[in-house]
């Protein structure tokens, strides 16, 4: 993929009264990694977002994902770029903490899973 809209925008557009949580770091494999994170809200549907962006295997932020974007689409090259996003169902913000468990739970998981290869794509070098 090449241009993410950020996640804060698509749920509020939506109707969904979305909060900002601080970043959060998971352990994956040996090291760590920064992820985003959003709490959204509306009746029926309040979830945990959790969502990072990784172009070319190295992880960026919005401002890095506009420059990459920019600089592909002058030169003309190719990339590979991900914007992986967990939503977690969570009925209540009192849960947050424990919806950030599972998300480090599904992280480890999916982390030993793929081959090595796929992993950088998805979680960086």
């Amino acid at each position: 993929a090449g241009n993410f809209h950020h996640p804060k925008m698509c749920f509020g557009g939506a109707g969904a009264k979305v909060m900002d949580i601080p970043d959060k770091e998971f352990q994956v494999g040996e090291r760590k990694i920064t992820a985003h994170v959003l709490y959204s809200q509306k009746p029926g549907a309040s979830q945990l977002l959790v969502y990072w962006i990784c172009i070319d295997k190295k992880l960026t932020d919005w401002t890095g994902q506009k420059v990459s974007q920019l600089y592909y689409s002058m030169f003309n090259k190719q990339k590979v770029g991900f914007m992986v996003r967990l939503d977690i169902p969570c009925a209540t913000p009192d849960r947050i903490e424990n919806c950030l468990n599972l998300a480090q739970e599904f992280i480890t998981s999916i982390y030993a899973e793929l081959p090595q290869e796929q992993r950088e794509y998805v979680f960086g070098k």
